[in-house]
C-alpha cells in the first residue's frame, strides 16, 4: 500500500494521474449508501417458492 501512496503523491505533485472531482466523490458516497456499488454484497431477495411470481 505504501508504494501506491507514494506513487499517488508523486502524480499529484506532477499534475498527472487520476483526478476525482468533489462531485464524483459525492456520487460514490451516495451509491455506497444505497448499495449501488460492487463494494457491498447484494441483499438477498426473499422468494416464496409456493408462489414465485406473487
Amino acid at each position: 500500500m505504501l508504494p501506491d501512496l507514494r506513487q499517488a503523491l508523486e502524480e499529484a505533485k506532477e499534475g498527472v494521474g487520476r483526478v476525482t472531482t468533489p462531485e464524483q466523490i459525492l456520487v460514490r458516497q451516495a451509491r455506497q449508501k444505497s448499495r449501488l456499488t460492487h463494494d457491498l454484497p447484494p441483499e438477498p431477495v426473499p422468494v416464496d417458492l409456493r408462489n414465485p411470481l406473487g
